[in-house]
């Protein structure tokens, strides 16, 4: 029960966070550098072509909802896992591939705006929040992959010896060390 509200604490000051923060970069006039409308939309780079549209259209939209699914995903496994002890040092991997899958979502979501809208600037701000999204996995996860094949090599040692020590107790029980065929 304690885990839980902190997970409630952790997700409110998230939410506030995330608040304040819109509040202030709408107050700053970033939002209106972001939507800039003095470029082209994509569509006219495509030239126009009805296929070409269709296609990155949906190829992107199909994408970004399957980033979307991937992440409720993720955050159904992670909810699930919590409750379990051994698992609770790895929910942050669940929560970092997450943040990233969606960001990755959302930069595929711009792409299918700018057909139409030219919101470059907020696109190429969204790709950089996906860059910066993806660091943590990509330095951590590695690291975590070290940890775990640590931890189990002294079981796979000991597992090895014994199926070798098994071979040589075998091996003893038949004239001279053979096996029976060979």
């Amino acid at each position: 029960m304690k885990q839980l509200s902190f997970t409630r604490k952790t997700g409110l000051f998230v939410l506030g966070v995330l608040g304040l923060s819109s509040l202030a970069v709408a107050q700053s006039g970033v939002l209106h550098s972001l939507l800039s409308s003095d470029y082209l939309p994509h569509r006219y780079c495509y030239l126009a072509k009805p296929w070409l549209v269709r296609t990155n259209v949906s190829s992107d939209t199909i994408i970004a909802l399957s980033y979307m699914t991937i992440t409720a995903c993720l955050i159904g496994i992670a909810y699930q896992l919590r409750s379990l002890a051994m698992m609770r040092k790895y929910l942050w991997i669940f929560i970092s591939f997450g943040v990233f899958i969606i960001a990755c979502g959302i930069t595929h979501a711009m792409e299918v705006l700018t057909v139409w809208k030219p919101f470059y600037p907020m696109s190429a701000a969204f790709k950089v929040l996906c860059a910066l999204a993806s660091m943590p996995t990509a330095i951590l996860l590695p690291q975590e992959v070290g940890r775990g094949d640590r931890a189990a090599r002294p079981r796979r040692d000991a597992v090895g010896a014994g199926a070798v020590d098994a071979r040589k107790a075998h091996r003893g029980a038949e004239p001279h060390g053979r096996r029976p065929g060979a």
